[in-house]
C-alpha cells in the first residue's frame, strides 16, 4: 500500500507492503510485537473473498452529499457506514459512519442545544421527507452546509479509516489490520479488475469465519482462561443519563461502546453505534433527550421487536473458546467481564478476540 496516506484508494495486494507499515491511525500496544508472525496455512491459503456474502449490493455516498442526504442513505439502507465516492476524481476517498454524523451534529449544536430551533427544523424536515413532503423537507439547516460535505465529514470521528484490501489478499492481511488498529471495524474489498468496492468485511464477520474454522485453531489456545488482559478500564454511563450525553462520552473517551449501569453500578446495558439503527432520522433526533436506558429499549424494540434484559457477559477464568461461541451466537460486538455483583470490571472487544486468536493458531497448520 502506498506510504503517502491511508485514505488513498490504493489497494493492498498479497505481495505488497503491509498497510500496517504505512498507516497513521492509532495502533494497539499489544500488537506491536512481531513474536508471533502469521505464517499459518489457515491465514495463507484462505483469501478475504471467503468472507464475502453470496450477494452484495453496494451502498455509497457521494463526496458532495450534505449531512441529511448521507444520513438518510445510511438509514434507508439500515447500515452503519458506507464508502464515500468522489465522482470528480473517480475514486473512493474514505468511509463515513453514523458516529461521524453524530459527532458533527454535537459539534454544531453542543449537548445543551441539541433541541434548539435549528435542530428542530432538521427533525421536522427529516420527518417531512419520510412522508414525501418535499417542500417541507428543506435542506437549509445548520447541519447542511456546503462547507461540510461528506468530503470533510468522512472519518470525522477518526474511526474506520480507509484501508482497502484486494479481494484476493490472504486472510492474514485482514487479521493483521483488525488486530493492530483499535478503531478499524470494517475494511472495504476492492476488485482490481474494476477498481470497485465488491464488499465490506467487518470484525464480526472475520470472527464468525474463524469460529467456524475453529478445528484449525489450537485447542490449548481456545481453552485459555479469560485473564488479566481483559481487565481494562470500563467507561460507564448512568442509566438515567441523556442519550446525547452518553454518546458524547463514548466519543470523548474514544471507545466503541460504553457500559450502562444502574444506581448500584450493576451492568444493565451497552450503548454503541449499532443502537443508532433503531430509529428513523427524525425520530432518532427526537429521542436523543431520552434517558439512555429508555433509548436502548426503544432501539431494541425497533430492531428486534422485543426488549431484551439479558446481557451476554463473562467471568474471569472462563475459556476463551466458550466466550467466543456465545459472542458469535448472540451477535454482540463486545463482552463485558463482570464480578459477583454483576458490576463491569473489564471488557473484551472484537479486536481483543482477534488478537487472542492469532496466538491460538494450530502449530500443525504451519507451512
Amino acid at each position: 500500500m502506498s506510504s503517502s496516506s491511508p485514505e488513498e484508494s490504493t489497494v493492498a495486494e498479497a505481495s505488497s507492503e503491509s498497510p500496517e507499515e504505512s498507516a497513521t491511525v492509532e495502533k494497539s500496544p499489544e500488537t506491536t510485537s512481531t513474536s508471533c508472525p502469521l505464517t499459518h496455512a489457515l491465514l495463507k491459503e484462505y483469501t478475504v473473498s471467503e468472507l464475502l456474502p453470496s450477494s452484495f449490493s453496494l451502498v455509497q455516498v457521494q463526496s458532495t452529499d450534505q449531512f441529511t442526504s448521507a444520513l438518510r442513505t445510511l438509514f434507508d439502507a439500515n447500515i452503519l457506514a458506507a464508502p464515500v465516492y468522489d465522482a470528480a476524481k473517480a475514486e473512493y476517498v474514505g468511509m463515513v459512519d453514523r458516529l461521524d454524523l453524530l459527532l458533527y451534529s454535537v459539534m454544531v449544536f453542543g449537548e445543551r442545544n441539541m433541541y434548539a430551533k435549528d435542530f428542530q427544523r432538521l427533525v421536522q424536515s427529516s420527518g417531512a421527507a419520510e412522508n414525501g413532503d418535499d417542500h417541507a423537507a428543506s435542506s437549509d439547516t445548520a447541519l447542511d452546509s456546503s462547507d461540510f460535505t461528506m468530503s470533510q465529514l468522512k472519518d470525522f470521528s477518526l474511526r474506520d479509516k480507509w484501508f482497502p484490501l484486494s479481494h484476493k489478499a490472504p486472510l492474514q492481511m485482514l487479521v493483521n489490520l483488525f488486530s493492530t488498529y483499535v478503531h478499524l471495524h470494517r475494511v472495504p474489498l476492492i476488485d482490481r479488475e474494476t477498481d470497485q468496492v465488491c464488499g465490506l468485511v467487518s470484525q464480526f464477520r472475520l470472527l464468525s469465519f474463524l469460529h467456524a474454522k475453529r478445528e484449525l485453531l489450537n485447542p490449548d489456545g481456545l481453552s485459555q482462561p479469560i485473564g488479566e488482559w481483559a481487565l481494562k478500564k470500563v467507561i460507564c454511563v448512568d442509566h438515567k443519563e441523556a442519550t446525547v450525553k452518553a454518546y458524547s462520552t463514548l466519543l470523548a473517551k474514544d471507545v466503541s461502546g460504553v457500559a450502562v449501569t444502574d444506581d448500584d453500578g450493576r451492568l444493565v446495558g451497552c450503548l454503541s453505534a449499532s443502537d443508532l439503527r433503531g430509529s428513523a432520522p427524525g425520530r432518532l433526533f427526537q429521542e436523543f433527550h431520552l434517558p439512555v436506558r429508555k433509548f436502548l429499549e426503544n432501539s431494541q424494540m425497533a430492531r428486534c421487536g422485543k426488549i431484551t434484559t439479558e446481557l451476554e457477559t463473562c467471568r474471569l477464568g472462563e475459556p476463551l473458546g466458550t466466550v467466543l461461541e456465545r459472542l458469535v451466537d448472540a451477535h454482540v460486538h463486545r463482552m463485558f467481564v463482570v464480578d459477583d455483583e454483576h458490576k463491569p470490571i473489564g471488557v473484551i472487544s472484537l479486536s481483543d478476540f482477534i488478537r487472542q486468536l492469532r496466538h491460538s493458531l494450530s502449530p500443525s497448520s504451519t507451512e
